[in-house]
């Protein structure tokens, strides 16, 4: 979960490579599909709120890569994988899904990631969208996620595991 927040993502897998055994292993574990942790009619804000937060997230995280040194176009990881040397052998998409009524530690995570969002996709939000999100984060608001009955865990990651190519003779 890493492996986005470097500006060359391919030159950072060569030099990767480069510290592995030959037939070493290298995993890279980054998001899939986005979070969802409420029905779409949740009563807060209005319809649509998953979308527009994921929206704006696809946009801090464009924005984050063109500022960052060295930056380059993203590819997809087994093409960048497969040119810095490695055999791609799995590509996985792990997928967890807790349905209510969900314990206080999965609220905390749910929550962590909530709060983080306006600080760091809340220029791609409007008004109404920011509200939401207060009402959201209030733990002790109803309609918050810490106090409501209908916050369930929808998530994945990605996860590749690629072995150094071993140079062959001939």
């Amino acid at each position: 979960m890493v492996l986005h927040h470097i500006g060359d993502e391919a030159a950072a897998l060569r030099e990767l490579r480069a510290l592995l055994n030959p037939g070493g292993l290298l995993v890279v574990i980054e998001r899939g599909e986005p979070m969802r942790f409420l029905p779409d009619e949740a009563g807060v804000g209005r319809p649509g709120l998953a979308d527009r937060l994921d929206a704006a997230q696809a946009a801090w995280l464009a924005a984050m890569r063109e500022g960052l040194p060295h930056a380059t176009p993203s590819r997809d990881y087994p093409t960048m994988l497969e040119a810095a040397g490695y055999d791609l052998i799995a590509d996985h998409v792990a997928h967890v899904r807790l349905d209510p009524p969900l314990g206080i530690e999965v609220r905390q995570i749910i929550l962590a990631d909530l709060q983080r969002t306006p600080e760091i996709a809340g220029e791609w939000l409007d008004q109404q969208d920011r509200d939401a999100i207060d009402v959201l984060i209030d733990e002790q608001h109803p309609l918050g996620i810490m106090q409501r009955p209908d916050v369930f865990l929808d998530a994945s990651r990605h996860i590749y595991i690629a072995r150094a190519a071993v140079a062959t003779d001939g």
